[in-house]
């Protein structure tokens, strides 16, 4: 199908691989809890096999990989996620040495949704500088054997004394703005649910639905992707009842509009890896290109946070990189036919379905099943992402174009890759840093006087509504603000919030110097 053969320096990429782990639903084999790197090292297996059926190849190929970057753990990206069973001193070499890959880099990379494309285009950067032979993108997560493990009082050892380098990146993406604000950790704001909340609110009023209309077409959207989850058997989730939308103990209402059916879920044992190279290395240890897959350009970039941007529920750098992605690989949105688009929450899916073009309720916009249904490992499902995307590319006939987005934060970080069985022009295209153009809104972290209400998230607890927190700005100089209700009116006000859709309303912001409170 190519017609010129890529420049022999030209990145590809020459295997994948995805492993699930069923232990945590079977307790007759307690033993067999393994760990995320377990799930890493099973996925990496999988990858080196995918590269050739000769064993003396794929260890040719093994004796190439120098550099491995790994997704982050869930439980190495803060507090809020800890695991009592011990880590990984270095989770790459760990993954690379059980799969009997012995490479000399190691990198740990920072948290977000978004680093699994970057880091593909980081190696194909690394490979055609020369700068790296053959690299291994890798992560694992076993959450559900944690979660489980902890809920029947099982003693687990995950730790491990791998010694070899390790360049470890810390949590937050250098040259990106703050994920969380100082307001927002004044505000004890900590989960994605809670600014997704605050977003789809937004969004709602925009489009003025109620709640039920709205929840109705989400879970339409969700719908769709329950069905691919259901033909995926890397998925860990599939088995939900297809009714999204009815609330029932088994889909309690978690905020006022996510029910939690369509909510991630992080109990998950998965592991993803991909294997890159050069062309002319690849042709050298006699792989086959017609099974080559390369990577036609990678945007990124990133919103400012929350609080500051001019419509909450928008996301304009999601939408320049989608952009910037087609047409700095020379594709059109009628060119790209496989999409694996970020699902953490539906407000991501629609931003980047509608810069596409596509219906979010007839169009597959995955090829996985999504997070809330093949699951969410953490930092690493747009590695699985890219997995499927691959093999499909390389199943169908001709030539085919997909496209995946890969979303940090809280609608904040932006990675956007084309993929293709097509020769990529060299070097690979990667533009990185797109940012919003324009001055963010001004905010401020103690509040006080008359303000209007712009959005709010209601939170549940089994069913019931339990704490709640809004967005606002100042009537005199449109500062915006965080505000929750003080525990003595907590009663009150949630009522008149799951009561009334108070958008635009008049609220009175009083503070502790600290904390924000709002009364009607």
């Amino acid at each position: 199908m190519n017609v010129k053969a890529p420049d022999k320096n030209c990145a590809v990429i020459i295997g994948v691989g995805q492993y699930k782990d069923s232990a945590a639903q079977d307790m007759s084999t307690p033993s067999e809890f393994k760990g995320p790197v377990y799930m890493g090292t099973q996925a990496a297996t999988r990858a080196l096999s995918d590269t050739h059926e000769n064993a003396q190849i794929r260890a040719v190929v093994a004796n190439q990989i120098d550099t491995v970057f790994c997704a982050r753990t869930f439980a190495d990206s803060g507090p809020l996620f800890p695991c009592p069973f011990g880590r990984s001193k270095n989770m790459g070499a760990a993954i690379a040495r059980g799969a009997g890959i012995y490479s000399s880099r190691h990198v740990y990379a920072v948290i977000g949704g978004d680093t699994p494309q970057s880091l593909v285009a980081e190696a194909a950067e690394e490979i055609e500088a020369g700068a790296a032979k053959a690299v291994m993108i890798c992560g694992g997560e076993a959450i559900a054997n944690m979660k489980t493990a902890m809920r029947v009082g099982m003693a687990l050892d995950w730790s491990d004394d791998v010694e070899a380098p390790l360049e470890d990146r810390g949590f937050f993406t250098p040259n990106c703005p703050p994920l969380m604000s100082r307001s927002a950790m004044q505000h004890q704001l900590y989960t994605p649910i809670e600014y997704y909340g605050l977003l789809e609110n937004a969004r709602r009023a925009r489009q003025g639905l109620s709640r039920e209309d709205y929840r109705k077409t989400i879970s339409e959207i969700m719908g769709g992707m329950l069905q691919t989850s259901i033909g995926n058997p890397f998925s860990a989730h599939s088995d939900i009842d297809k009714d999204l939308l009815t609330l029932t103990p088994a889909n309690p209402l978690f905020t006022d509009i996510y029910s939690k059916a369509i909510l991630p879920k992080d109990a998950v044992n998965q592991g993803a890896a991909v294997i890159m190279t050069s062309y002319g290395r690849a042709i050298d240890m006699g792989l086959d290109p017609s099974r080559f897959v390369y990577l036609q350009a990678h945007v990124e970039g990133s919103e400012s946070p929350v609080l500051e941007r001019p419509d909450i529920d928008k996301s304009p750098v999601l939408e320049a990189c989608i952009t910037h992605a087609m047409a700095t690989a020379n594709v059109t949105a009628q060119d790209i036919n496989l999409y694996d688009l970020y699902s953490c929450f539906p407000i991501v899916l629609k931003e980047s379905a509608k810069v596409l073009g596509l219906n979010v309720y007839k169009d597959n916009l995955t090829l996985t099943g999504g997070l809330a249904f093949f699951g969410g490992p953490g930092n690493n499902y747009s590695l699985h992402g890219i997995v499927d995307m691959v093999n499909q590319i390389r199943d169908k006939s001709g030539l085919n174009y997909g496209l995946i987005h890969a979303n940090g934060g809280f609608m904040s970080k932006h990675a956007v890759g084309i993929y293709s069985n097509k020769a990529a022009s060299y070097p690979t295209r990667i533009i990185r840093h797109m940012a919003e153009d324009g001055p963010a809104l001004k905010t401020i972290d103690a509040a006080s006087g008359a303000g209007m209400l712009e959005s709010f998230c209601v939170n549940y607890r089994q069913g019931v509504a339990v704490n709640a927190v809004i967005i606002g700005h100042l009537k005199d100089n449109g500062h915006r603000f965080y505000a929750k209700p003080k525990p003595e009116h907590i009663t009150d006000l949630l009522n008149w919030l799951i009561g009334d859709d108070p958008f635009g309303q008049a609220v009175e912001i009083y503070t502790d110097g600290i904390k924000n409170y709002f009364m009607r």
